[in-house]
């Protein structure tokens, strides 16, 4: 197992709207952070913006997570720590489906995923993908249009609302987070 892991792969934090601008000044100034991308993902009871920054040896990643409603899952985490804090923490895998079977706790703490979003890969990848070992495993899968692409696991929150891990791989170069998944997975969230 320990072949396996490879390190934290990102950290994702759930803020303030109003402070996430502070927190982007003091990465970049003080760790020479550098934006990457920000990106509008669907929340189940509104939007989600997220911004990624990396440090300049690219070994660090953040999410940086807000939202202006006060009922979507950041919101909510924001709420319960009474400001900024954890929302998950991603580790990287050198082969996900592995280490999912190494794991037995991994299935049991894995966040269970609808079996229409499986239907959906199988229609946009075909046979190209095996479809039923993701699902077995509840992996989600996104494909960037270099054609890397991503593994990975969520766990249940662990307290309603709140923390939650993140177990990926990363193949031939993909460097996102996955967003195309980010409204199943909150969805998901809602049913835990």
């Amino acid at each position: 197992m320990r072949e396996d892991y490879l390190g934290i792969d990102h950290l994702a934090l759930g803020m303030e709207a109003d402070s996430r601008d502070n927190w982007v000044m003091f990465f970049r100034t003080v760790f020479g952070f550098t934006l990457e991308h920000e990106q509008t993902l669907p929340d189940p009871y509104g939007l989600v913006r997220s911004l990624a920054v990396r440090s300049p040896q690219g070994d660090i990643r953040l999410a940086l997570n807000i939202s202006q409603s006060r009922a979507t899952q950041i919101a909510r985490s924001v709420a319960c720590y009474q400001g900024a804090g954890l929302q998950h923490a991603a580790f990287a895998c050198r082969d996900l489906p592995a280490t999912c079977d190494q794991l037995a706790d991994v299935a049991r703490h894995a966040l269970p995923i609808p079996a229409n979003y499986y239907d959906d890969l199988l229609a946009r990848f075909g046979g190209e993908l095996d479809v039923g070992q993701l699902q077995r495993r509840q992996l989600l899968y996104d494909r960037d249009p270099q054609g890397g692409a991503f593994l990975h696991l969520y766990t249940r929150p662990f307290t309603a609302g709140r923390f939650f891990f993140e177990l990926t791989e990363r193949r031939a170069g993909y460097a996102l987070y996955g967003a195309a998944n980010a409204a199943v997975r909150l969805a998901a969230m809602q049913y835990c």
